[in-house]
């Protein structure tokens, strides 16, 4: 049994799939590139250096941090989690699986100035999104 099959009576329906997948497809690809390219070009242009760790087992989608991090608010033990956690992994560690994104987490001074001096925009709107989540 097949899975797919090409819609033969309606063969302009069928190319239309094609070319619209196909579009997509390419778009994404090219898409992740140039922001793969773009970022390089960032890095070597201000000297950006690599993060000292990263944290992993997070679990699928990073589900297994996030518990960790509800719990430790609820538990009203939120700067002592970060600071246990930056006494294990460093000033500055990327944290990988928060539903696919990457995340620099730091406590370095010269980091926040520089990202505030570079980006402040950025910055602005995730700590919009910290206040309104009533950290």
């Amino acid at each position: 049994m097949a899975l797919f099959t090409w819609p033969a009576d309606h063969p302009t329906t069928a190319s239309l799939i094609f070319v619209t997948l196909t579009t997509f497809l390419s778009y994404y690809a090219y898409s992740q590139y140039h922001l793969n390219a773009t970022r390089r070009a960032f890095k070597l242009r201000h000297g950006c250096q690599p993060v000292s760790s990263v944290l992993t087992g997070v679990g699928l989608f990073g589900i297994w941090n996030l518990l960790a991090i509800i719990k430790a608010k609820r538990g009203n033990r939120f700067l002592e989690f970060f600071h246990r956690r930056h006494a294990e992994l460093g000033t500055t560690y990327l944290n990988r699986g928060w539903v696919g994104r990457k995340l620099v987490i730091t406590n370095d001074p010269e980091n926040i100035k520089a990202a505030l001096a570079t980006r402040f925009e950025d910055w602005y709107v995730f700590c919009l999104w910290c206040m309104s989540q009533r950290w």
